[in-house]
């Protein structure tokens, strides 16, 4: 008998052909003979052979498409060399189930559950070992031991910069941060000493740094002016920096023991980009007052910003002449080095200057010279004591008031910069850091410097890139950095009492240049994403024309509603195939793509939840809608599925989905018989979403339609199996790919034949959905009916 229209319709479009219960796989290959498809028949013998993947050299070289030329935008083909046109890849196999390959090749078919023996196995294999949990948590006890010390020249000479680079920078910092400015140099010993211990970088200078004591500063003044009263004295301000420190400590080591430092990820770099560059106008306008020589209240709340440009408007005629002078004359100095003299200085001495230290010894020397604070009442240092401090606990009374959210602001923000540095030049350097590692070593840096008068500490980008440039290996150099940083705070420290604030606020304007010029991070996350540009410019905005706490969390809650928007917004795509081949694309892809008859294959890309599993249901829908006369349940008829010769159109109808409109060369009368649900793209499943994937194939089972699942993760499938989908969708439905269960429905198809009025024959049998036995009685009693029908009709063999 000849092969039925839609038998040829679909093979057509496929590419394969399956003749007969024994002959279990065809494919299509090319010939170096003959350059047409041809179809090869393979036996079931054949079939159960391992895959084989033949090379066949071609005599003559041809020139073919390439892909290399298909993504070159200048070419619209793509060619290859006749010996890479007869590289062929022919695999002969059987169609395999995901229960055959589970039985065939998984060591366990059941789900993993809990019993007192695996627990206590676990805990066999998982024992306690004091000596390798004492060296994760002090990693310096691993790099050490190791420590190549033909290196330590570079480590001497790193240590040596960022000493030099912290005497200016900790000065000024500590400055922004409403503090005396020797605390400056505290910040710059005793936490690095203990990051440099605990920490996993090898690169990162650890110590003030400007964003982090702008917002530790304004905590402390809006406590102090929050807390004022006549009957008892006010809190200093060091007093409650030092508790907001503890309370940082407390959090990063909390958050480090609860192994979240992943939680550093909702923090996406636009988000911090945004918010940096924002607090960045806050550190400039905090220094215009001292820039100017000017004695005003400092502004505090939202649209402080704003309130505080127009005091300094106000009170411009009562600025400081000497003090303006010396300002211009800093930033003039600075910026000219930075912008023309650096580049021409780092090219011929690899040793960098610091212009920074220099202005401030010379500024130092002619305040002290001139008598600048009594000539021109300008503002200067002042007394720094010498030696160590003692240690101090700090006051727990404003600890706890400063937890929350204080402290876990500062805690997340400096968490989240020195992470993204340490990445930065583990990435470059090609090693690891661990992020929760990172957290107990800020942790115990914060905690130990609470207790020695220090603020909140993080890493610097400056001095980072700097010790990383001058050729810093190991955390070493921090610890070179902080012997030389005891002389100065043992005998050198008195020397620059004289120093006008003013210099130390230009050298901080100075240093915001890198943090300005992250405004163009904004134009490349609009171009590559509106909702990340959207995110970056929400962020700014609300920091600069807010505050810094408001900014932090409108962005923080910007980046949360984006991912769960993301993650419930999943993409169901149809699926077509590429003639004469297995390659199973989007439909809208390309002109060529066509889908096959009686079958819908859609992929779902994403997680099926209880938040998306309704829109997954609606969206299936869409594309297969149920028809509005349902047939008598429980009752398949064979005819019923195949189309006779008289109901083949070759009209051409319109597909109109929600994912795009195409014509298809799907008959009008032809009636889905197979969804195939493409789910190797879905990351996970739940329960709920699971429930309403039971509903949607019981709706398809009424309609006389069968879906089948492949690509399943392990993860999926055993939820599958726990709520019961198995078992309502048959086991044999199952599959691991989508060929597999393509080549189902084409095996399916030849084995019902195509009946003809003469032989027309109904075979009825009952659909359980109740068990997976009975699916199987099901099963064999549909193929033993089919069986014995390809007796009376043989169909194509």
């Amino acid at each position: 008998m000849d092969a039925c229209p839609v038998h040829l319709l679909f093979i057509s479009c496929l590419g394969i052909r399956c003749q007969s219960k024994e002959k279990i796989l065809v494919k299509s290959c090319w010939t170096v003979e003959d350059t047409n498809p041809r179809a090869l028949s393979v036996t079931k013998s054949e079939a159960e052979e391992q895959e084989q993947i033949r090379l066949v050299e071609s005599p003559e070289p041809e020139l073919e498409p390439t892909m290399a030329s298909f993504l070159n935008d200048d070419s619209d083909h793509f060619y290859t060399t006749g010996a890479e046109k007869q590289r062929k890849i022919i695999i002969d196999r059987p169609v395999l189930t995901q229960a055959y390959i589970c039985s065939k090749y998984s060591s366990s078919n059941d789900l993993k559950t809990w019993n007192p023996s695996s627990c206590k196995e676990w805990f066999k294999t998982h024992k306690c070992n004091p000596k390798k949990t004492i060296f994760s948590l002090i990693p310096i006890l691993t790099w050490l031991p190791s420590y190549e010390w033909r290196s330590i020249s570079f480590d001497l000479v790193a240590g040596f910069v960022v000493a030099v680079l912290n005497i200016p920078q900790g000065m000024a910092y500590a400055m922004l941060g409403n503090l005396p400015a020797i605390v400056g140099i505290y910040m710059a010993f005793f936490p690095v000493i203990i990051y440099a211990i605990l920490g996993t970088s090898r690169h990162v200078s650890m110590g003030t740094f400007a964003v982090i004591c702008l917002m530790s500063g304004k905590a402390a003044l809006d406590y102090q002016s929050s807390h004022h009263s006549p009957s008892k004295p006010d809190y200093s301000i060091l007093e409650i920096t030092t508790a907001i420190t503890f309370c940082v400590g407390i959090w990063q080591a909390i958050l480090g023991v609860l192994r979240l430092g992943a939680a550093s990820l909702l923090l996406n770099s636009e988000l911090v980009s945004g918010f940096t560059t924002g607090a960045a106008v806050h550190v400039l306008t905090s220094q215009v007052k001292s820039l100017l020589g000017l004695s005003i209240p400092k502004r505090t709340g939202i649209f402080k910003i704003i309130l505080s440009y127009i005091d300094f408007g106000k009170n411009i005629q009562n600025s400081n002449v000497a003090a303006v002078v010396i300002s211009v004359i800093t930033i003039s100095v600075l910026t000219v080095y930075n912008e023309f003299l650096k580049p021409y200085w780092t090219k011929k001495i690899p040793f960098p200057l610091p212009i920074e230290l220099i202005t401030i010894i010379i500024g130092t020397v002619v305040s002290l010279y001139f008598n600048f604070h009594e000539l021109f009442n300008i503002a200067i240092v002042d007394h720094i004591p010498t030696g160590l401090p003692a240690p101090e606990l700090p006051n727990f009374e404003i600890v706890k008031e400063m937890m929350f959210p204080q402290g876990l602001l500062i805690c997340i923000v400096a968490y989240a910069i020195s992470v993204s540095m340490a990445k930065i030049f583990a990435g470059k350097h090609n090693y690891s850091v661990d992020a929760n590692q990172e957290l107990l070593a800020q942790g115990g840096s914060n905690l130990v410097g609470s207790f020695f008068s220090c603020g909140p500490v993080s890493v610097s980008l400056s001095r980072s890139v700097i010790q990383e440039q001058v050729g810093g290996r190991t955390q070493l150099a921090s610890l070179f950095s902080c012997a030389i940083l005891i002389f100065v705070l043992l005998w050198i420290g008195p020397f620059f009492e004289t120093l006008p604030n003013c210099v130390l606020s230009s050298i901080i304007v100075v240093a915001l240049k890198g943090m300005f010029l992250q405004v163009k991070d904004f134009r490349s996350a609009w171009k590559l994403s509106k909702v990340n540009g959207f995110i970056w410019l929400c962020t700014f905005m609300s920091t600069v024309v807010l505050d810094i706490e408001y900014g932090l969390a409108i962005g923080v809650a910007l980046s949360v509603l984006t991912l769960l928007w993301r993650s419930n917004r999943p993409k169901m795509t149809l699926l077509g195939v590429y003639e004469n081949t297995e390659l199973y694309v989007d439909i809208n892809s390309s002109e060529q793509v066509k889908e096959l008859p009686h079958v819908k294959i859609i992929k779902y890309t994403g997680c099926l939840n209880f938040a998306t599993a309704e829109s997954f249901s609606n969206q299936i829908l869409k594309l297969v809608p149920l028809t509005k006369e349902q047939p008598k349940k429980g009752k398949l008829s064979i005819p019923k599925l195949i189309p006779t010769i008289s109901t083949i159109s070759k009209e051409k109808i319109t597909d109109n989905v929600s994912i795009g409109t195409r014509e298809t060369n799907v008959s009008v009368e032809e009636k889905i018989q197979w969804i195939i649900l493409d789910m190797s793209s879905m990351s996970s499943l739940d329960p709920e979403a699971a429930r309403a994937l039971n509903a949607l194939i019981q709706k398809y089972a009424n309609e006389i339609v069968q879906v089948m699942i492949t690509g399943c993760a392990d993860p999926v499938l055993d939820v599958m199996k726990t709520c019961g989908v198995l078992s309502q969708v048959g086991i044999r439905h199952v599959f691991p790919t989508v060929h597999d269960a393509v080549v189902s429905c084409g095996l399916q198809i030849e084995n019902q034949s195509c009946p003809t009025q003469s032989n027309l024959t109904n075979y009825d049998y009952p659909i359980n959905y109740e068990s997976e036995s009975d699916n199987e009685v099901a099963y064999q009693e549909l193929e033993s009916s089919v069986r014995r029908h390809n007796v009376d009709s043989p169909g194509v063999r």
